[in-house]
C-alpha cells in the first residue's frame, strides 16, 4: 500500500492533463480537461448560433404607427377575452400576460 501512494506521489502531474475520474456501473470513466474544455466550446458555440436574433424595431414613422395599432388590438383582444372569463385580479394579470405573450 505504501509503495503504491509513494509511487502516486513521485509521478509528476500535468496541470492541463488533469483528470477527471468517476464510476458507472462498476467502470472507472476518464475525462481529460481538455476534452472536456472542447466539448463545453463546441455546446456553447452551438446555443450561441441558434440562439434567434431580436425582431426588428420598425424605424419609419408609418411603421411605428402599425406596429402601435398591432399591439393596440392585441391588447384590447386580450381585454375582451378577460372580460368574456369573468377573471379578477391576479388571474387577470396572468392571463393578461400569456396572452400577449403568444403571437
Amino acid at each position: 500500500m505504501r509503495s503504491k501512494v509513494a509511487a502516486a506521489l513521485r509521478t509528476p502531474v500535468r496541470p492541463v492533463t488533469i483528470i477527471l475520474q468517476f464510476s458507472k456501473k462498476g467502470r472507472t470513466v476518464r475525462i481529460t480537461l481538455r476534452l472536456a474544455l472542447a466539448f463545453g466550446a463546441l455546446l456553447l458555440g452551438t446555443l450561441a448560433a441558434t440562439a434567434q436574433s431580436a425582431p426588428a424595431k420598425p424605424k419609419t414613422p408609418g411603421d411605428i404607427a402599425v406596429a402601435s395599432h398591432l399591439l393596440a388590438q392585441k391588447n384590447e383582444d386580450c381585454r375582451r377575452e378577460a372580460n368574456r372569463q369573468k377573471l379578477h385580479l391576479l388571474k387577470r394579470r396572468r392571463f393578461l400576460a400569456a396572452c400577449k405573450a403568444n403571437p
